[in-house]
């Protein structure tokens, strides 16, 4: 009988993955917009852009804690799903208030809108 080992390159080899941010908003219906970093047993990591999953509930508005998977390593980031509002002045679409309110325009809240002189 032979026996064959196979020595996996380090390099190969996947270790864990992270994701950042930790804590992220998307407005509901949004895809998760995060950075998922694979790191390997030699300790280099790489940006994987495709190829990693979520359990993320798009349409459930509030506080979710997603697990992200890629190639059987797991990650996890706190995300809160909210509304979206229209600015019916600028068109800038914008997240409530974790409550559902209006935190106003970041857009429009930063310009001036009159000036008064006496």
């Amino acid at each position: 009988r032979i026996i064959r080992i196979e020595i996996m390159e380090l390099k190969t080899v996947l270790k864990s993955i992270s994701v950042s941010p930790s804590d992220i908003t998307i407005m509901i219906g949004n895809p998760l917009d995060v950075n998922v970093t694979a790191t390997y047993l030699d300790n280099h990591t790489e940006i994987i852009t495709s190829g990693w999953s979520s359990n993320l509930d798009r349409g459930k508005l509030g506080k979710q804690v997603v697990t992200v998977c890629y190639k059987g390593m797991d990650a996890h980031v706190n995300v809160t799903v909210t509304q979206s509002i229209t600015c019916p002045i600028c068109g800038t679409i914008y997240p409530t208030n974790e409550d559902g309110s209006d935190p106003d325009c970041p857009v429009c809240k930063s310009k001036v809108v009159s000036i008064s002189a006496t």
